[in-house]
């Protein structure tokens, strides 16, 4: 069964915000790199929403997107409903999931 995606509010500024890093630090190449690295996860997500481990809270998951970049999500009945895209170099403690 393949799910839907649905993106939040917080997960397309997130997801935006860090595109628009790349483009300002980094090459194309990087940035084709990470939007191709997203639809992979995502596309893994859809088929097997349980394939990344939980985070600290029970019912959402994390995803590695990439090194530096991690995809919070929860799995609704159905769907998949994204929450947030973080940088993994941050504090933890600032990290929301």
């Amino acid at each position: 069964m393949s799910y839907s995606v649905e993106w939040t509010s917080e997960a397309e500024i997130t997801y935006t915000t860090i595109l628009l890093y790349l483009e300002q630090k980094w090459t194309d190449r990087e940035v084709r790199n990470f939007i191709y690295r997203t639809e992979e996860v995502l596309q893994l997500i859809k088929n097997n929403p349980l394939v990344y481990p939980r985070s600290k809270h029970q019912e959402i998951h994390r995803a590695l997107v990439s090194s530096q970049t991690s995809l919070y999500y929860e799995v609704n009945p159905g769907k998949i409903v994204l929450l947030s895209f973080s940088d993994n170099r941050q504090d933890p403690q600032k990290q929301v999931y």
